[in-house]
C-alpha cells in the first residue's frame, strides 16, 4: 500500500483500540513487535483451570472468656491478671465514651516475657451506623496478639477515664494449616492466592449472632478507593499462627464490638499470606467496617502486625501491592488519581459530614480518621505503592471486545489478551462460555461479518506491519483470508460504511479515518478528517438504519456521526469519566442499532442507544 501514512512507518506511540460495529476493546498501550503471523489452536488457557487444595477444618473453636477489671480506671492505673484460658490474644472494652491508651505485656507458662505492646481505642475503625453493623456501645482496643502458652498479663492504663474495664481473653490456637486458594483467572492483573474464609476458619454463623445482623452483605455499586491499616498485634507470629489470629480478630469484632463480621476486607501477614476477611465476594464492592464514614465505595485492607516503627517485608510488600493491583484493576482505579467522596459524619473522621472531598485511591486510614493507622513504616510507602501498582495495572495487555458471538441477534462481552480470546453469551454476571486461541502478542483483536452471510466473523490486526488476519467466524483456524492494508500504530476500526451487509475496515490515525466498504488491499475508498490525536475511535450504527458511523471518545464524551463523514458532530453524549474507562459500543438487546457502553476495569456500563445512562451493568 503507497500513499500518506500507508507505507510501514515507525510509529512507536500510539494507542490501540479495537473498534467494531459490534463493539471495541479496550485500549493498550504496547511497543511493536515484529513476530511471524503464527496463529494456533491448543484447546484452553491454562490460567482457568486450577483446583483448590484441602480446606482446614471449617469452624475451628475460639474460646473468649471476659475478665472484669475495674470500675474505674484512670492513667496509672495497673494490675496482672491471671489469663483464665490459654490465650494467645487479648482486647479490652469500657463503657465510658473517652478514648483510652493501654499498655499491656504478658508472661509466658515457662516465666518469659513477651513484648510489650501499647494500644489505643481507635473509633476509626468501626462500621457507621445507623445499622446493626454499627453497634459499638462505649470504647475498644485490640484484640492483639501476644503470643502462645500464655499465663497471666500486666495491664497498665495509659490514658483515658474508662469505666467498666474489662479485659477479653481469646484462646484461638491454630487448626490444620490452610491451603492457598487458586489464582481467579483475569486479563487484568490477575488476583494473587487469597486464603478464603473457610480456609481460614471463619465460622459463618457468627455473622447473624448479634442482634440486627443477618447473613447478607452490604453492597455498593463499585469500589473507589481502598484504605490501608494495620491491626497494632505483635510482629512475632509464624505464617502457621495466622489463621488463628484471625478467627481472634473476627471474635472480638464479633461478640465484644457487636459488629456483624471482621472489618476489614482483606487481610495480609507479615509472611505474605493474603486472606479474604469480610464476607461477600472477593471481586465484589462489599461495604466494609473498617473506617467509620468511609466504608461504602471502599476496600480496606489490614497489614497484620505493627507497623509504627518495624519495617513492611519485601514478601509483605509484593503481596499487597498484587492485592491493590487485582483489586484496583478489576474495579478500574487509577492508584495514582483521587476520588470524590461525600462525607459520612462520624466522630473519629476528620471530615465533617455533608461535603465533598477528594482522597486519594490509595489512602492511609490516618488521612481520613483520627488515628495513627497504619503507622509510620506503612505511610512511608503509600507513594511508592502507588506508583508500582498503577505500573502493574498499566502492564496488562488485554482488550474488551464484544460481538454476536453465538449468532443469537445480541451482542455480549468478552477479552482478548496476546492470542486468548474469552468469550460470555449472556449480559450478565457468570463464568466463561466460549474461551480458544487465534492470534499472537501484538495483534488487536477485531470482529466482523466480512463475507456478508450476516455472521460474525473475528479477526487480529497486527500493529507492527498492518496485516488483518480474518476467520469468518467465531471459532480458532487457520485465517480464511490475509491482507495487508495499514501501518505500524494505526489503530484498526471496523464498519459497515454503505449499508450493504457486509463490514469494511479501514485505520484511524490522528483524526483521520482511511476507510474501504469490504475488507480488501488497495487505496482507501474514504478519507475523512474526524477527531484528533488523542481520542479513541469508535464506530456503530448510531441511528439503526444500517449504515455504521463514527465517533471518538474521550474523557466520558461521545462525539458521534451517522455517516462516515466529516463535519460536526451530530450526537454529543456522556458516558464514562474516568482515567481507565473504555468505550464499547454494541447491540446489547438485539434491538439493531448500536448502544453505548464502557468498560471500567471489569465492570460494563452498557446501554441499549446511543443515549445517556445504563441499562446494564455487569461484572465480567
Amino acid at each position: 500500500m503507497v500513499g500518506r501514512g500507508f507505507a510501514v512507518a515507525d510509529r512507536r506511540d500510539q494507542e490501540d483500540v479495537v473498534i467494531s460495529p459490534h463493539r471495541p476493546p479496550r485500549l493498550r498501550r504496547s511497543a511493536p513487535h515484529l513476530v511471524a503471523a503464527l496463529l494456533t489452536f491448543t484447546g484452553g488457557v491454562a490460567a482457568f483451570t486450577g483446583a483448590v487444595g484441602p480446606t482446614a477444618d471449617p469452624t475451628p473453636p475460639v474460646q473468649r472468656e471476659v475478665v472484669a477489671l475495674t470500675d474505674h480506671a484512670t492513667a496509672g492505673w495497673t494490675e496482672t491478671v491471671e489469663l483464665p484460658v490459654d490465650a494467645e490474644m487479648v482486647g479490652f472494652t469500657w463503657t465510658s465514651d473517652d478514648l483510652g491508651e493501654l499498655s499491656v505485656q504478658a508472661q509466658r507458662r515457662d516465666g518469659s516475657w513477651a513484648e510489650e505492646l501499647h494500644l489505643h481505642s481507635d473509633s476509626g475503625e468501626a462500621p457507621q451506623g445507623p445499622t446493626a453493623d454499627g453497634a459499638t456501645v462505649g470504647g475498644t482496643a485490640g484484640p492483639a496478639w501476644l503470643g502462645h502458652d500464655l499465663q497471666r498479663v500486666t495491664v497498665t492504663v495509659e490514658a483515658g477515664d474508662l469505666r467498666d474495664l474489662q479485659l477479653h481473653a481469646i484462646d484461638t490456637e491454630p487448626a490444620a494449616q490452610p491451603a492457598l486458594g487458586p489464582t481467579v483467572a483475569s486479563a487484568l492483573p490477575s488476583m494473587p492466592s487469597v486464603i478464603s474464609r473457610a480456609q481460614w476458619g471463619a465460622n459463618e454463623s457468627w455473622r447473624n449472632s448479634q442482634p440486627g445482623c443477618t447473613n447478607n452483605p452490604q453492597y455498593a455499586d463499585n469500589v473507589d478507593y481502598a484504605v490501608i491499616h494495620h491491626t497494632v498485634s505483635s510482629n512475632d507470629y509464624s505464617a502457621a499462627d495466622t489463621a488463628a489470629l484471625l478467627r481472634g480478630i473476627y471474635d472480638f469484632h464479633v461478640h465484644s464490638n457487636g459488629w456483624c463480621d471482621i472489618a476489614y476486607n482483606f487481610l495480609v501477614d507479615r509472611h505474605g499470606q493474603v486472606f479474604e476477611g469480610r464476607y461477600g465476594g472477593t471481586h465484589s464492592a462489599v461495604v466494609g467496617g473498617h473506617t467509620g464514614g468511609f466504608n461504602t465505595r471502599s476496600t480496606g485492607i489490614a497489614m497484620v502486625g505493627d507497623y509504627r516503627t518495624a519495617s513492611v517485608s519485601s514478601s509483605t510488600y509484593d503481596s499487597l501491592r498484587r492485592l491493590l493491583a487485582f483489586k484496583l484493576g478489576h474495579h478500574g482505579i487509577d492508584p495514582k488519581g483521587t476520588a470524590p467522596v461525600y462525607t459520612v459524619a462520624h466522630n473519629s473522621s476528620r471530615f465533617a459530614g455533608g461535603q465533598w472531598i477528594n482522597v486519594q485511591t490509595v489512602t492511609n486510614h490516618g488521612d481520613l480518621s483520627n488515628t495513627e493507622c497504619p503507622g509510620g513504616s506503612l505511610r512511608n510507602i503509600i507513594s511508592r505503592l502507588r506508583n508500582d501498582v498503577a505500573a502493574d495495572i498499566n502492564r496488562s495487555t488485554d482488550q474488551r471486545i464484544a460481538g454476536d458471538w453465538d449468532d443469537d441477534g445480541d451482542d455480549t462481552v468478552g477479552f482478548y489478551d496476546t492470542g486468548h480470546w474469552i468469550l460470555r453469551n449472556a449480559n450478565t454476571n457468570g463464568g466463561i462460555d466460549v474461551r480458544f486461541e487465534y492470534g499472537y502478542g501484538g495483534t488487536t483483536a477485531v470482529q466482523g461479518d466480512w463475507d456478508g452471510d450476516g455472521r460474525l466473523g473475528i479477526g487480529v490486526y497486527d500493529r507492527a506491519t498492518g496485516w488483518w488476519y480474518f476467520r469468518n467466524s467465531v471459532t480458532p483456524g487457520p485465517p480464511d483470508a490475509s491482507i495487508q492494508y495499514g501501518y505500524q500504530g494505526a489503530i484498526p476500526v471496523v464498519g459497515d460504511w454503505d449499508g450493504d451487509g457486509r463490514d469494511g475496515f479501514g485505520v484511524y490515525d490522528g483524526g483521520i479515518w482511511y476507510l474501504r466498504q469490504i475488507p480488501s488491499a488497495g487505496a482507501p475508498e474514504i478519507t475523512v478528517n474526524y477527531g484528533w490525536s488523542g481520542p479513541r475511535p469508535v464506530t456503530g450504527d448510531w441511528n439503526g438504519d444500517g449504515v455504521d458511523g463514527i465517533g471518538v471518545f474521550s474523557g466520558g464524551h461521545w462525539d458521534l456521526r451517522e455517516t462516515p463523514s466529516a463535519g460536526n458532530p451530530q450526537r454529543h453524549i456522556f458516558h464514562g469519566d474516568r482515567a481507565y474507562d473504555r468505550p464499547v459500543p454494541g447491540d446489547w438487546d438485539g434491538a439493531g442499532g448500536t448502544g453505548l457502553g464502557i468498560v471500567r476495569g471489569a465492570i460494563w456500563y452498557e446501554r441499549n442507544s446511543a443515549g445517556p445512562g445504563s441499562d446494564w451493568i455487569l461484572s465480567f
